[in-house]
């Protein structure tokens, strides 16, 4: 396990990479705090791990198809909304709201506002207030886990019909040439304009590896049947740079097959916020994240 920011590395067990424990703990209608969302995410892993080892076996069945499609097609979507780096650009999306809100209110406007809403104020309010404006840096405004977990499964069901209108190739390098990280599912396009913007609808490629030799591709081109074909050792940089710059705080590869690669990529800001007004005030959206730790609920022991 290597950690992008420090570049430190420890070794350990392939189970604890990446575990976090309550990460998936939400507070249901019943007011109590529940684990239903990480039982949900343990059946879905477990459904597709068996598409994966036909993929990566003997006989190697791919491309998977109808139902088994459907499984591994479901993992990888919800690879792309479950984890840290989906959550804390959540929370960076509240905070913005808010303070694009915050900006351009006056005191006795948040008052009113806050008295519409049933909150009791009185004379010392206004002041309070006055100082809370004038000091808005000195705060971060954040959304409860649950808005997280609650998007996860609407997000993943809006991602399955463009994973499953795709082309799909399982490109085989020989030998463990792969690492991975906690963000594992990267998108990639081949000749950007500095003015598009990446995403699954935009993206040439979508790149998943599912063993330090074996990656997923699914395309939105037709390049031929779909099927396993040789890797092509020279794109395995590109591959391995794409999934550095796409992890948010670890890197994992086997400790006998370092292939980081030589020169770390720069990092990259979690969304990019368009000029207007308030442009200077809005670059700290426009830069990697200064904080990387995330909300969550903790279950009591």
């Amino acid at each position: 396990m290597v950690q992008k920011t420090s570049g430190k590395r420890f070794r350990t067990h392939v189970t604890n990479a990446g575990a976090e424990r309550d990460f998936y703990t939400y507070v249901g209608d019943d007011g109590e705090l529940h684990g239903h969302a990480e039982q949900m995410l343990s059946k879905i892993e477990d459904q597709a791990s068996s598409v994966i080892k036909n993929a990566l076996g003997v006989f190697q069945v791919f491309p998977p198809q109808s139902e088994d499609r459907v499984l591994l097609a479901t993992l990888i979507a919800f690879q792309m909304t479950r984890g840290r780096k989906t959550r804390r650009a959540l929370e960076l999306q509240a905070d913005l709201m808010a303070r694009l809100r915050l900006w351009n209110a006056t005191p006795e406007q948040l008052l009113n506002s806050l008295a519409d809403g049933g909150v009791e104020v009185d004379s010392g309010s206004l002041d309070a207030t006055r100082e809370f404006i004038e000091n808005l840096d000195s705060f971060e405004f954040s959304v409860d886990p649950n808005v997280h977990i609650g998007s996860m499964g609407q997000n993943a069901l809006g991602a399955l019909p463009f994973l499953m209108r795709m082309r799909w190739y399982l490109f085989d390098y020989g030998q463990p040439s792969l690492l991975t990280c906690d963000e594992p599912v990267a998108l990639y396009m081949h000749n950007p304009l500095p003015t598009d913007s990446l995403g699954l609808a935009t993206a040439d490629e979508l790149w998943y590896p599912l063993s330090p030799r074996h990656l997923l591709v699914l395309t939105r081109h037709d390049v031929g049947a779909e099927g396993v074909l040789p890797g092509d050792p020279a794109t395995l940089a590109t591959v391995n740079y794409r999934l550095v710059q796409n992890a948010y705080e670890h890197i994992f590869m086997h400790p006998d097959h370092d292939v980081l690669p030589t020169e770390m990529p720069d990092d990259m800001p979690l969304f990019e916020v368009a000029g207007g007004p308030n442009a200077e005030m809005l670059t700290r959206y426009n830069r990697p994240p200064t904080n990387r730790k995330t909300e969550r609920r903790r279950k009591r022991r």
